[in-house]
């Protein structure tokens, strides 16, 4: 990864952390994709319908 893009994604993630201390935050979900083309996807807080329906999300996206 390009040394700015590693400072730009640390800040966002950096950011949602202390939004998330701040109980700013209730849910989150996203697809993390790593440096050996695999990828997860996180997805915690919220309903149990929300959840699913993230995943649904997140899945319809899959090419």
């Amino acid at each position: 990864m390009a040394p700015r893009l590693a400072r730009d994604c640390l800040a966002r993630l950096e950011y949602l952390l202390e939004k998330a201390k701040a109980g700013e935050l209730d849910r989150f979900a996203v697809r993390v994709f790593n440096a050996d083309g695999t990828w997860s996807d996180v997805i915690m807080g919220g309903t149990p319908e929300w959840q699913e329906e993230q995943r649904r999300i997140l899945n319809s996206t899959d090419d």
